[in-house]
């Protein structure tokens, strides 16, 4: 269940779930990966969408920061586009401080 480790990769202040990802700034980290995976992999989000039962507009939303991805659509992206959980949590640890950097100047 990568949720749980989602919580610790976001530190326990925010007490974060995929589910419950109500910060905009946390979705758009979310939303940055999981696009730059999708380019990375030649994909089109009507493509990507077909994976998880869902439209292109779905994708582009979550691609957007304007969408929570749900834990069991999350499951799905992340066993079709990373090799594990945890490369998908290095990439997505990465992806946050490289976000806090840049917001903070």
């Amino acid at each position: 269940m990568p949720y749980i480790v989602f919580e610790i990769y976001f530190s326990p202040l925010f007490q974060i779930s995929a589910l419950q990802m109500k910060n905009k700034s946390q979705n758009e980290i979310l939303g940055i990966l999981i696009r730059k995976k999708r380019k990375e992999r030649q994909l089109t989000q009507k493509q990507m969408g077909e994976w998880i039962g869902k439209g292109k507009s779905y994708i582009s939303k979550i691609e957007s920061g304007n969408w929570s991805l749900k834990n069991d659509l999350l499951d799905i992206l992340i066993e079709k586009m990373w090799p594990s959980t945890d490369h998908f949590l290095i990439e997505l640890n990465c992806m946050k401080k490289t976000y806090w950097e840049k917001t903070k100047k």
